[in-house]
């Protein structure tokens, strides 16, 4: 039984180990290395994309790569950025974390503050029409 395996399966490994080794493309970035000054570029890992210095071997600085989606804080009016959780997980975060906790998981949850005050607005005129209201049943039943 194991010979019926590994015979097939040491034929194909022999193939495999002639093949030429494939060679990643790298995107290159505007940023500079803080470090020595080189140009940062995108790399792929296991974990995902993530940015480092191109003179690798003498550099060793990298840092995690952070997608900007475009819009704005409602919080701080940070950038908002697509992150993942250590699970893998995918959300939106506000650039300034540590002084920012703002997250949300959609993008339909961040709301533009124009927006948000609109709506405010909006429920501030109901929330006063209903105690208008209220105020004439209660003199109509006095």
């Amino acid at each position: 039984m194991i010979k019926e395996f590994y015979t097939p399966f040491a034929e194909t490994l022999e193939k495999v180990g002639e093949a030429a080794r494939v060679k990643i493309e790298v995107e290159k970035t505007d940023e500079l290395c803080p470090q020595d000054g080189g140009h940062l570029i995108i790399r792929l890992g296991r974990f995902g994309k993530f940015m480092a210095c191109e003179n690798f071997p003498e550099c060793k600085f990298t840092k995690p790569f952070s997608q900007e989606t475009g819009l704005v804080c409602p919080k701080d009016g940070g950038k908002i950025v697509f992150k993942k959780t250590k699970k893998g997980r995918r959300f939106y975060g506000c650039s300034n974390y540590p002084n920012c906790t703002f997250a949300a998981w959609k993008v339909e949850d961040i709301k533009n503050p124009k927006e948000e005050t609109a709506k405010e607005t909006a429920d501030a005129k109901a929330q006063k029409l209903c105690r208008q209201r209220l105020k004439r049943r209660l003199l109509l039943l006095d």
